[in-house]
C-alpha cells in the first residue's frame, strides 16, 4: 500500500481515542462470543503486549554510560548487543544512534511500524499521534 493510502485503524479524537477503543472492545466480545479467544487468551496476550516496558530501555541506556565494550557493540550492532542481556528482540533490525553535544537524534516513525515494541512494550500515544509524526520530521528543531 503507498505511504499516501496508509491511514490508522485508530480514529484521534479528543476523548482519547474512544471511538478506536469501542471497535477493539466489540471485536474482541465477538471472537470470545463466537469461541474463537477465550477470555484468558485476550487477557495473556494484552499482559504479553505490556511485559517490556521503558524499564528495559533504561537498562540498556544505564548500561552504555557505563560500559564503553557495550555501548560501541550497541551502536555497531543493537539487535545482538540488546538480545545479549537476555531482552526478546522480535524487530528485525534495530538501529542504535547517539546522541551528542553537537547532534540530537529524533526518532520519527511517519507509519509507526518500525517502534521497538519487544523492548519498549506499546508505543506511548503521543509518539503515535498524526501530530507528532508530522510536526518531528518538518521541523525538527521545534520538536524537542
Amino acid at each position: 500500500m503507498p505511504h499516501d493510502d496508509h491511514q490508522a485503524i485508530v480514529v484521534e479524537d479528543e476523548a482519547g481515542n474512544i471511538e478506536g477503543q469501542i471497535v477493539v472492545n466489540a471485536l474482541q466480545e465477538v471472537l470470545i462470543a463466537k469461541g474463537l479467544v477465550t477470555a484468558q487468551e485476550v487477557t495473556a496476550a494484552i499482559a504479553k503486549l505490556e511485559s517490556p516496558g521503558f524499564h528495559q530501555g533504561a537498562e540498556i541506556v544505564a548500561k552504555a554510560w557505563t560500559d564503553p565494550a557495550f555501548k560501541s557493540a550497541l551502536l555497531a550492532d543493537g539487535r545482538s548487543t540488546i538480545q545479549s542481556l537476555g531482552m526478546a528482540v522480535t524487530e528485525a533490525r534495530i538501529i542504535v544512534v547517539e546522541n551528542t553535544p553537537d547532534q540530537h537524534n529524533l526518532i520519527t516513525c511517519t507509519l509507526c511500524s518500525c517502534y521497538p515494541r519487544s523492548i519498549l512494550g506499546q508505543p506511548p500515544s503521543w509518539y503515535i499521534s498524526k501530530a507528532y509524526r508530522a510536526l518531528g520530521p518538518r521541523t525538527p528543531q521545534g520538536s524537542s
